[in-house]
């Protein structure tokens, strides 16, 4: 499951809830997706340290239902939305580097975490006549 949180209207509780209710209980991890969320309606709050108050509340939240979640972002989307903030770090990290390269030798460590799991090193990769983003684990 791809959640890209929203830090106002429905509480994380609600919105982990209503993932786990639309799909079931039949995925693997619940990715937190830190970036520009594409509704406008849904933006991040400007305030990093309620964002990151916000990201730990999705995880008690998943924690709470017993699911596995890991937390997808880049170095510049998790310093403009989360700053500092190390909540989380005991999560797999997705992380974005659009180099076309399957390797992490270009990690820069960022919100705590001491390596990745997974590397999306590119988008719109075509495959079979459908665009897809290019991922590397």
């Amino acid at each position: 499951v791809y959640h890209f949180p929203c830090s106002f209207g429905q509480s994380a509780a609600a919105q982990v809830a209503s993932d786990i209710n639309a799909v079931g209980r039949i995925f693997g991890t619940m990715w937190f997706d830190i970036e520009t969320n594409p509704d406008s309606r849904c933006a991040w709050r400007s305030d990093k340290e309620e964002n990151c108050k916000f990201l730990g509340e999705l995880i008690s939240a998943g924690h709470a239902n017993g699911i596995k979640m890991g937390v997808y972002a880049s170095v510049y989307m998790w310093e403009s939305i989360m700053g500092s903030c190390t909540v989380g770090s005991s999560l797999p990290l997705w992380y974005a580097h659009y180099d076309g390269r399957k390797t992490f030798s270009d990690y820069t460590r960022f919100g705590g975490w001491s390596k990745p799991s997974i590397k999306q090193y590119g988008d719109s990769v075509g495959i079979c006549g459908i665009n897809a983003d290019a991922d590397w684990y």
